[in-house]
């Protein structure tokens, strides 16, 4: 997509110019969210695996 806004890229293309930087950065950002989610939710299992490993002592 960030070719799209390249003139040698856009001129061959029916609708043109795009910013295909955006729309590239906006899916970084939703994988990054992501992968804070699933590390929070580890995070979180890790936590209480070792209070029930303490609880049960």
């Amino acid at each position: 997509m960030p070719l799209l806004a390249e003139k040698r890229h856009y001129n061959n293309l029916k609708y043109g110019y795009a910013r295909g930087y955006e729309a590239y950065q906006y899916v970084e950002n939703i994988r990054r969210y992501m992968k804070s989610i699933v590390n929070y939710h580890r995070v979180q299992e890790n936590q209480t695996i070792t209070f029930l490993k303490r609880l049960w002592k």
